[in-house]
């Protein structure tokens, strides 16, 4: 850890996450120090073939302790469910839904080589509810996805449905996964 936020946190600088802006607001994820795993990536093969990767993930707006939002996060190549929002004394915080998605739905990421090129490759998803101290979207469900693709060599070509990761992707009948 050799990096730090705009609140001091130390980062994990060898986990590169790139920065988004969602709802015209920036954010700089990083993986950093004061949970769980002490600002570390751990990734573990499931026995149904699918990944698992956990982390201390932490949004920065990049305004001090007030706009650091600290996440335990739980990424999968599997399927997870979209969680309800934050439940008070006063019900609800926020709405049932990540964009089109409902309370109750799921998400699926994929493990394969989709591209070809003998290596694993796929697509991580994770769920959660943002903290009620969040200064954006406090309560509310959220839903990420991310493809990736490594140097690790590949025995077989797809876990899961071709068909339906072909239909998740809207490939065409001659395009996408075979098996």
């Amino acid at each position: 850890m050799d990096g730090r936020l705009s609140d001091g946190t130390l980062i994990n600088e060898n986990v590169d996450l790139g920065t988004f802006t969602l709802a015209g607001t920036r954010f700089l994820p990083a993986i950093g120090e004061g949970g769980e795993f002490s600002g570390q990536q751990v990734t573990v093969t499931m026995v149904d073939g699918n990944l698992v990767m956990v982390m201390d993930l932490i949004l920065d707006l990049g305004i001090g302790p007030r706009g650091v939002i600290r996440l335990p996060f739980y990424g999968t190549t599997g399927t997870l469910t979209i969680p309800g929002p934050h439940v008070t004394t006063g019900g609800p915080v926020g709405p049932k839904q990540v964009g089109p998605l409902q309370t109750g739905e799921t998400v699926s990421g994929r493990i394969g080589d989709f591209n070809g090129d003998g290596y694993i490759d796929g697509t991580l998803v994770a769920v959660g509810v943002m903290p009620l101290s969040s200064p954006i979207y406090p309560g509310q469900p959220y839903a990420l996805s991310r493809n990736f693709e490594t140097d690790i060599h590949i025995d077989v070509l797809v876990h899961g449905s071709a068909k339906d990761v072909n239909k998740a992707y809207g490939f065409l009948s001659n395009e996408g996964v075979t098996q």
